[in-house]
């Protein structure tokens, strides 16, 4: 697999938003009638923050939060969703990430009968609050998503409590690892990149844009304090010492003090409305 069909893979699986509009002939079905597929995990989250989790018929496999999502049924991953499989489920909207692979299922939504809002992924704060005033406005739940607003705002007044008397601002070295034979690092421009400066780091890996292979020479020039990780990716390497093994990677100042932090790959980069709980365990882990 090439580099940049990696790239475009991770950010399918990294980047997850959108959000939702529903219509009947008189425009205004109630939400408890409308029939909903979420396809994208930070969409899915806010759906159930906005208690409209009962209307959700299926996701995708990103859909991973909270743990009512597990009683779903899962249609899969984006690229191999079908316009079959998805109106088995009789749905009255999709809401979905824009897909920008372009893989011909949402040009089949446009032209049918269903309802089809699509959002870019969120990949800022503003982004996460785009989509959280987007699904209150189309579900009719206005109060509840200025609610979801505010919690998050004391959520980023707190990280910013944190960091306001921080001065450092530790090099953190995202890597994407599926194992030993499938280790991507994180550079500019990236939700990880985003992420660890909300946090108050520095991206150690800020030469170049996007994902790229993670090489010895790059890590031992890069040297960060941090390596940080998917709890999935972290276990896919047998865990912190399997980590601090990697070539490359035992000569830097994050191995030589055993830093690594593990979090949950939503948690972290679905720019989710947890987003400000997030950056601040971030912020707190990586000092």
């Amino acid at each position: 697999m090439n580099t940049t069909k990696i790239s475009l893979y991770l950010s399918l699986i990294i980047f997850l938003a959108c959000a939702c509009n529903n219509n009947t002939s008189n425009n205004t079905q109630a939400p408890t009638e409308t029939k909903i597929i979420s396809i994208g995990g930070a969409i899915t989250e806010t759906l159930f923050a906005l208690d409209l989790g009962a209307n959700i018929q299926a996701v995708d496999v990103t859909s991973t939060y909270p743990n009512g999502v597990n009683n779903i049924p899962k249609l899969g991953h984006l690229s191999n969703i079908s316009l079959e499989g998805l109106l088995n489920f009789n749905p009255d909207h999709v809401v979905s990430i824009n897909d920008p692979a372009g893989t011909g299922l949402f040009q089949q939504l446009k032209n049918s009968d269903l309802e089809l809002e699509l959002l870019e992924s969120p990949t800022s704060i503003e982004g996460t609050k785009s989509i959280i005033t987007s699904i209150g406005k189309v579900f009719h739940k206005e109060a509840e998503a200025t609610q979801l607003l505010n919690n998050l705002d004391n959520d980023l007044k707190l990280l910013d409590d944190y960091l306001k008397d921080k001065e450092e601002k530790p090099k953190v070295l995202f890597l994407y690892a599926r194992g030993s034979d499938m280790l991507m690092v994180g550079g500019k421009a990236t939700t990880a990149d985003h992420m660890i400066q909300l946090a108050g780091g520095t991206n150690a890996a800020n030469s170049f844009n996007d994902f790229k292979p993670l090489s010895p020479e790059a890590a031992i020039e890069a040297n960060p304090d941090v390596i940080l990780v998917f709890d999935t990716g972290l276990n896919s390497l047998n865990g912190v010492e399997g980590v601090l093994a990697l070539p490359g990677i035992a000569e830097t100042n994050a191995a030589k003090n055993r830093k690594v932090v593990a979090m949950d790959g939503h948690y972290l980069l679905g720019f989710g409305p947890r987003v400000g709980q997030a950056a601040l365990e971030l912020a707190k882990s990586i000092r």
